[in-house]
């Protein structure tokens, strides 16, 4: 006997609350919605953004490397001891390597 089986698997949601303190202000809650957007348009995060007031969710369909919902400290950190064990590997994603030395330059690459 043969079954198939077909079903539809609902995205992920993330809020921006739970990446980052909103504590720390509605500038950090803006660039981790305005980085969301980014990673949207050049192909490293797949899904959509919605907004709940002024807080960004983002439903999640697929990420390779889903450290890069974090704020830039997590998502460089993450980077450079990525780049350690894998070379090139997020290079061949789209990252550039100049964006993998730290947080500065990943923030200059993400926010320009």
């Amino acid at each position: 006997m043969i079954a198939k089986l077909y079903a539809s698997i609902p995205p992920r949601r993330f809020y921006v609350a739970s990446v980052i303190d909103t504590a720390k202000g509605m500038t950090g809650v803006g660039r981790i919605g305005r980085g969301w957007h980014t990673l949207l348009e050049r192909g490293l995060l797949h899904g959509r953004i919605h907004y709940e007031g002024a807080f960004a969710a983002l439903d999640l369909d697929h990420a390779p490397a889903p450290w890069l919902l974090g704020d830039a400290a997590l998502a460089s950190a993450y980077n450079m001891a990525y780049e350690r064990v894998y070379p090139g590997a997020l290079t061949e994603l789209g990252i550039p390597a100049t964006a993998l030395t730290g947080r500065k330059a990943w923030e200059q690459w993400l926010y320009g």
